[in-house]
C-alpha cells in the first residue's frame, strides 16, 4: 500500500516503536472501523490498553496522532489520591513506587487476605507492585483476578544495574576523562561491563553490531577511551549504558552527561603598528592562556596547517600565554603567498586541539574571497564576495574573475579571454551559465594590479550552482 494508514498496538509497546523503522509487532490496517484483527489471545500479560496511531506508506509512526483506550476484559485499580505501591502485600515491605491519583494500573493479582492487589507499574510495565484495597477502587471482573502470594516477609527489591557519569574533563592529551559510579555490579570485561558513546546515537545503537558506536569498558573510573577527535558534530553529551556480557544494553540503566567546552581562540582583528608589527586582538574562550606550563596559543600563517604547528613545528608557529593583544610577528616575516594569521589553542606539551581556533585576513595583503554564487532570472552568476586591503578599481587594483579550467599563474597581461576584470562593489554578475566551459566546476577570483598582473594566492575559488 502507498497511502496513510493505522498501526493498532498494545500499551507495552511505546508509541515511537510502533512503525519503522522498529521491528513489525503491530497490526496494519486500512480499512474502517471497527479494527477487529486482535484476540483476547494476542494480549500481553502486562496490556491493559489497545492503542492506534497514523502511519506513513512506508510505516514510520506519525507521532502524535493517536491514544489509547481500555480493553474491556482486564481489571484496573485506580485511587482518588495518590498512594505508595509496595514490594509486597503490606506496609512492612519497602515502598517502590507511586500511583498518582487518578491514574490507572493493571491487576494481576490480589493477596489471600484480599487487602491487597499486586499490579503492573503502569510507568514501567515490566515492573509490578502492591497497593491497597482499601485505598483504591475498580473496573471490571474482579472474580477473574487470581489470588497471588507475595515475597516473604523481609524480602527488598533486588538491586537494578545502573551507572551513573558523575563527571567529565579534559586532559593534557585531549582525552576526556569520564566520572562514574555502578549500581548493582562490578564491571568487567568479559562480563557485564559499559558501554559509553555519544548522544547523537541511542542505546540502541550501541548494543550488538553497534561497535562502531561505542566504546566498552570494564574497569573502574575513569575511563579515558574517548579523545576531542573522537565527539561527532552535533554532540553535546557522554552517555553510559550497562552492557550483558554478550553486549546486549540493559534498558533504562544509564544517563548522559554534558560535554564540557573545548577551549577555543578567536581573532578578532589585526593591525600594523608603528614598528610594522601585527597586533592581534583576539579572545579565548574557556581558558586562560599560560605559556609556560599551561594551556596556551600556537599563532602561524595561513601557509601552515594546524599539524604542521604542534609538536615539532617550533619554525612554524610562536607561542603566547598572556593577554590580548599579540605581537609576536613583524610585518617582515611573513611568508611568501600567506594573507592570513591563525591561531590555535595548544596544550601545555604543545600537541594542538583540533578546530580550536580561527584565522583571520592580514591588513596589509590584497586578498579577495567569494562567499557565494546563485544564478538570477538571466541565467547571470550572482557572485558575492568581499575584499581586503583594498577597494577594487578600475582602473585600478581590481579584481579577476576566471572558471577553474585556468590556471592564476595563466592570468594578467596575457589573460585575454580567460578572465572578467571587475573594478566595482559585490555583487559581480559578468558570467552567464552560457559561459562556463565544460569541466568547469569552480568560478574563481585572484586581486589584479592596474597593470592587470595579478597577486599569486590572493583570492579563493568557489564551487558552482547547478
Amino acid at each position: 500500500m502507498t497511502t496513510t494508514h493505522l498501526h493498532l498496538f498494545f500499551n507495552t509497546l511505546p508509541f515511537d516503536k510502533a512503525g519503522a523503522p522498529a521491528e513489525k509487532t503491530w497490526m496494519t490496517w486500512f480499512g474502517p472501523s471497527p479494527f477487529t484483527e486482535y484476540t483476547a489471545a494476542d494480549r500481553p500479560p502486562n496490556a491493559s490498553q489497545i492503542c492506534v496511531q497514523a502511519a506513513n506508506p512506508n510505516h514510520t509512526p506519525l507521532l502524535g496522532t493517536g491514544n489509547c483506550a481500555p480493553l474491556p476484559d482486564v481489571t484496573l485499580a485506580f485511587s482518588s489520591q495518590g498512594i505508595d505501591g509496595f514490594f509486597g502485600p503490606g506496609t512492612s515491605y519497602p515502598v517502590v513506587a507511586h500511583l498518582r491519583a487518578g491514574e490507572q494500573a493493571l491487576v494481576l493479582g490480589l493477596s489471600p487476605d484480599e487487602l491487597w492487589w499486586k499490579v503492573v507499574n503502569p510507568n514501567k510495565l515490566d515492573e509490578t507492585y502492591w497497593i491497597s484495597t482499601v485505598d483504591t477502587q475498580v473496573t471490571g471482573d474482579i472474580s477473574m483476578v487470581p489470588l497471588a502470594e507475595g515475597p516473604p516477609p523481609g524480602a527488598t527489591p533486588p538491586q537494578s544495574l545502573g551507572i551513573e557519569i558523575t563527571g567529565i574533563t579534559t586532559n593534557a592529551d585531549n582525552q576526556y576523562v569520564t566520572d562514574f559510579t555502578v549500581q548493582g555490579f562490578t564491571p568487567a570485561y568479559p562480563g557485564t561491563h559499559i558501554h559509553f558513546y555519544f548522544n547523537t546515537f541511542t542505546p540502541d545503537q550501541v548494543g550488538i553490531g553497534g561497535e562502531a558506536n561505542r566504546r566498552s569498558h570494564g574497569g573502574p573510573p575513569p575511563f579515558a577511551g574517548y579523545s576531542t577527535d573522537d565527539r561527532p558534530a552535533g554532540a553535546t553529551e557522554l552517555c553510559a549504558i550497562v552492557a550483558n556480557p554478550d553486549h546486549t544494553v540493559v534498558p533504562n540503566s544509564g544517563k548522559c552527561f554534558p560535554l564540557p567546552n573545548l577551549p577555543t581562540v578567536e581573532i578578532t582583528g589585526i593591525t600594523l603598528d608603528a614598528e610594522e608589527r601585527y597586533v592581534v586582538d583576539f579572545i579565548a574562550k574557556d581558558f586562560v592562556p599560560q605559556y609556560p606550563g599551561g594551556t596556551h596559543i600556537h599563532y602561524y600563517f595561513i601557509i601552515f596547517s594546524p599539524d604542521q604547528v604542534g609538536i615539532g613545528g617550533e619554525a612554524n608557529r610562536r607561542s603566547y600565554g598572556g593577554a590580548p593583544p599579540f605581537t609576536g610577528f613583524a610585518a617582515a616575516e611573513r611568508p611568501e603567498g600567506a594573507t592570513q594569521l591563525c591561531a590555535v589553542v595548544a596544550n601545555p606539551d604543545h600537541t594542538v586541539i583540533p578546530n580550536s581556533g580561527s584565522c583571520y585576513h592580514l591588513p596589509d595583503v590584497l586578498d579577495v574571497e567569494i562567499t557565494n554564487i546563485t544564478v538570477d532570472s538571466q541565467n547571470r552568476y550572482v557572485v558575492e564576495y568581499v575584499t581586503y586591503g583594498f577597494t577594487p578599481l578600475w582602473p585600478g587594483t581590481h579584481v579577476h574573475f576566471f572558471f577553474d579550467t585556468v590556471k592564476p599563474e595563466d592570468l594578467g597581461k596575457k589573460g585575454g579571454s580567460t578572465n572578467f576584470s571587475h573594478g566595482g562593489s559585490s555583487p559581480y554578475t559578468g558570467y552567464s551559465t552560457a559561459d562556463r566551459p565544460e569541466g568547469a566546476t569552480q568560478l574563481c577570483a585572484i586581486v589584479a594590479n592596474p597593470d592587470n598582473t595579478v597577486v599569486h594566492n590572493s583570492g579563493n575559488c568557489f564551487t558552482l550552482p547547478n
